[in-house]
């Protein structure tokens, strides 16, 4: 049991999450049935409950709460499951709505996303293009910077509004 908790933290710690599979297919060293078992102690265990799952559909995920926040763990989680156009769109929904702000695309470019200038202009092309994203738009500071919103959530004079002041105006203001 000390190695799966071990390997569960210790890749939460470098921002990974653990794949059931993997660990099935003997990434440890364990035999499938044994990991079965010690995964159902562990997640039953009030001893260890900083080990989180995350079911998804092909596959589940592990991590602990102790090195690796909720929010992080589904990003990840999300960039694994599923399309990395949806993973996006929900990001921005989250953001307008939470907080409510747009979001730099230069976000995209930085862990967990780790997409460049050219994949992010195919990605952002599939979502204008899709009925299922039609609510993230695209606004632009006066210094060029890129944002995305939801205006099911914010209206794009806010969100223009609040991408000018992140990039130009709070610099502007000492």
């Amino acid at each position: 049991m000390k190695r799966v908790l071990e390997h569960i933290r210790n890749s939460s710690k470098v921002g990974e999450l653990v794949s059931k599979l993997e660990l099935l297919r003997g990434s440890l060293n364990i035999e499938a049935p044994e990991i079965e078992k010690l995964l159902v102690e562990i997640l039953s265990s009030e001893e260890y409950s900083d080990i989180q799952e995350i079911i998804g559909i092909n596959d589940s995920f592990y991590y602990s709460i102790d090195y690796m926040s909720d929010a992080y763990a589904e990003v990840i989680f999300k960039l694994k499951d599923e399309n990395i156009e949806k993973t996006i769109s929900d990001y921005v929904r989250k953001e307008s709505k939470i907080y409510p702000r747009p979001t730099a695309l230069e976000v995209f470019k930085l862990n967990p996303f780790k997409k460049n200038d050219q994949e992010l202009e195919e990605i952002f092309k599939k979502i204008e293009a899709s009925e299922e994203f039609k609510d993230i738009q695209k606004v632009l500071s006066s210094n060029g910077a890129v944002y995305l919103y939801s205006d099911i959530h914010m209206t794009k004079g806010h969100a223009r509004g609040l991408c000018e002041w992140i990039e130009v105006g709070q610099f502007e203001n000492p």
